[in-house]
């Protein structure tokens, strides 16, 4: 089956190398999870995250490094 054009951008961001390896949370300082950065590349940020899974909600989101 195909990829989407969705998932064939979270696949290239994933492989990029732009992204450091985090475990346990969507996101934590420069550190994302493989759905983390599913989540930066949608466009999907830490406070649309379910609870529990961004410990940085105080701070800013900056922008997604890859757009659609």
């Amino acid at each position: 089956m195909p990829l989407s054009p969705e998932q064939r951008s979270w696949l290239e961001a994933l492989r990029s190398g732009d992204y450091r390896q985090a475990k346990g949370h969507l996101r934590h300082q420069d550190t994302y999870c493989c759905l983390g950065v599913a989540c930066d590349v949608s466009g999907i940020s830490d406070r649309e995250a379910p609870e529990g899974n961004a410990p940085n909600r105080t701070s800013a989101r900056t922008p997604g490094r890859h757009s659609r």
